[in-house]
């Protein structure tokens, strides 16, 4: 299985009004997520990397419901890419192996571009899926219109502060001050930053953010280079 997604083939027959698809880390099934579809092929979005996952199927009848036998995938090994629809550049921070082998944990910071043309689709894949509670907008106010409100929805906290890139760092140092400070706050978690495209701003927070948590510089490098990747 991709980190991105899993298809799951419908496991009952087309004789069912609907099927509603369950899957979690939990063979219990305790706090799982389902889908509802009539379709013979579901694509799941934003799974966690490196994770073993449960699913089963329910077949709704007209006289009443079929379960089928739990089933069980894992997903790959690599950087966990998340989809927000209308935005770009979008992944998880988590799932990097420090130098004293801890994993930073996934979930927590995602990064990406801007988001002023999310879709509804979006918005329910950033709040739901997600969970993200912080937007924290790296651009200057000349670039914003000095918003005060994130696309994302009135559920989500706004933070605007202007950060550096590259070099730039010591001319940017109260900035840096209280671009930290969000993240120290666990209130604020899960967390969406970005810039404009969110390569170089973005970047440069990522850079110091792997720093701190003593991720070694080639994964520094190649967590930097991954937006030559995006649209």
């Amino acid at each position: 299985m991709t980190v991105q997604h899993a298809l799951i083939h419908r496991y009952l027959h087309k004789r069912a009004k609907s099927y509603i698809v369950k899957y979690g880390t939990d063979e219990t099934f305790a706090n799982s997520k389902s889908i509802t579809t009539t379709q013979t092929l579901v694509e799941i979005d934003n799974l966690y990397a490196d994770t073993d996952y449960y699913w089963q199927v329910v077949g709704v009848y007209e006289n009443g419901n079929v379960t089928s036998d739990t089933f069980e995938f894992s997903t790959a090994s690599t950087r966990r890419t998340v989809f927000i629809d209308g935005v770009s550049n979008t992944r998880d921070l988590g799932g990097i192996v420090t130098s004293d082998g801890k994993t930073i944990k996934q979930g927590l910071i995602f990064r990406g571009a801007n988001v002023d043309a999310i879709t509804d689709e979006g918005k329910v894949q950033a709040t739901s899926d997600l969970a993200i509670k912080t937007d924290l907008d790296l651009r200057s106010q000349g670039e914003t219109g000095s918003a005060t409100k994130s696309p994302i929805g009135a559920s989500v906290n706004y933070v605007n502060e202007n950060a550096p890139q590259y070099a730039l760092i010591a001319d940017y140092k109260e900035n840096v001050k209280n671009i930290m400070q969000v993240f120290a706050d666990e209130e604020n978690y899960p967390i969406y930053y970005h810039c404009q495209v969110g390569r170089d701003r973005t970047g440069t927070v990522a850079a110091l953010l792997l720093g701190l948590l003593g991720v070694d510089k080639e994964q520094i490098y190649m967590d930097y280079e991954m937006s030559a990747f995006s649209k």
